[in-house]
């Protein structure tokens, strides 16, 4: 094989790791796209109830069947949450959220420009235990993400959050 057919599949290989890994998360939603069994499988996780509405969602476990599964961040109208589920390493699986009258401060770390990284939101609560959400997206999604949790958390950090 020659050098340049060589250097051309090297090309073409390289460009169908970067589709599939770009393809790979689904990228911020609105929960009105979510699924009724989508919410229900959330409600059994414990970070939704029966009057809570999802405003934005975003998952990072790709565009396979049933990723909402494995792994969700979310802006609630009374929440912000994050979830991993590992059916392989079930001590790898976590659940985290923070009703908006029990957080203390939102800190974003924008990463959209060092792809592959995900950005987060770090959610630190009135008690010292604090945990992430992680975001995909462009910077300006990501600041809406961010800018929209700012929001509700001002909105709601003097309700009783339940």
């Amino acid at each position: 094989m020659t050098s340049r057919i060589k250097q051309f599949l090297k090309k073409v290989m390289a460009i169908l790791t970067l589709m599939i890994i770009a393809s790979s998360c689904n990228g911020i939603q609105s929960g009105e796209n979510l699924t009724e069994s989508n919410k229900e499988y959330i409600r059994g996780l414990g970070l939704l109830d029966s009057k809570e509405d999802i405003l934005l969602f975003e998952t990072h476990s790709g565009k396979l069947i049933n990723s909402f599964q494995t792994s969700g961040n979310f802006i609630s109208d009374k929440r912000l949450a994050s979830y991993w589920i590992d059916e392989n390493n079930p001590y790898k699986t976590t659940i985290d959220f923070a009703y908006y009258n029990y957080i203390d401060t939102l800190i974003l770390t924008d990463l959209s420009e060092n792809w592959p990284s995900a950005s987060y939101l770090t959610i630190k609560k009135k008690d010292g235990q604090e945990f992430k959400l992680y975001i995909s997206g462009s910077s300006s999604e990501i600041n809406d993400f961010f800018n929209q949790s700012i929001n509700m958390w001002t909105k709601n950090k003097n309700g009783n959050g339940l």
